[in-house]
């Protein structure tokens, strides 16, 4: 069994009490926020030819109005998963979950990066995998009424930051180096060939 990690950077803005993440981006009261996460693939056979691309994700989230630095538990990363997008439409989608910690604060997360080619327009690959929507729900038990329990915005992987999450693919596990090198690229050519089926056809249909 041969596994992969890789590291991701991405930054932003969200705001308080929004429900939609494009709008909490675009509110003048949005607030900076940063994200630094690892994606480890256990398996990286298992992820390729399961129903559900799933790995797991460790990250840290820089977000000072709420309070700080979090850490995440229960953290999951899905990939090319069937889904709607905003305007009902389908799309597939990017999926990262996790609860955020922050001594006796916490929040529930849910990401998406919506791939939606709407017409074929191959261009749209770079906006749709590097932006993803954000949605943060406090569920901190307490009886604080006061305290804004939403937030919701937007943040992205610059050109740089692309560069360098590509040169920390490193595999693990069973086998040399070449075993492990041959599973970073086994998994780019998935998501290669994923990101091809998707935007080179006219009409989405479920990812198979």
């Amino acid at each position: 069994m041969t596994g992969l990690r890789f590291r991701e950077t991405m930054t932003g803005r969200i705001a308080l009490r929004a429900l939609d993440a494009l709008d909490g981006y675009e509110r003048v009261d949005g607030f900076a926020t940063a994200m630094y996460l690892t994606i480890d693939i256990p398996d990286v056979a298992a992820f390729i030819e399961g129903d559900s691309h799933e790995a797991d994700v460790r990250a840290e989230v820089v977000i000072p109005v709420l309070g700080g630095r979090f850490v995440t538990e229960n953290g999951k990363f899905v990939c090319f998963e069937s889904g709607q997008g905003p305007n009902g439409t389908p799309v597939q989608q990017m999926l990262y979950t996790a609860d955020l910690i922050n001594d006796d604060r916490q929040f529930t997360m849910s990401a998406r990066k919506v791939l939606e080619p709407r017409g074929g327009r191959i261009w749209r690959v770079w906006g749709d995998t590097t932006r993803l929507r954000v949605t943060l729900v406090d569920v901190t038990p307490d009886a604080d009424e006061m305290r804004p329990r939403r937030a919701a915005g937007v943040i992205s992987i610059t050109l740089w930051e692309f560069v360098r999450q590509m040169t920390t693919m490193r595999g693990y596990g069973e086998g040399g180096w070449s075993t492990r090198w041959c599973a970073v690229g086994t998994y780019v050519a998935f998501f290669v060939k994923g990101l091809g089926r998707i935007y080179l056809k006219r009409k989405l249909s479920r990812y198979e």
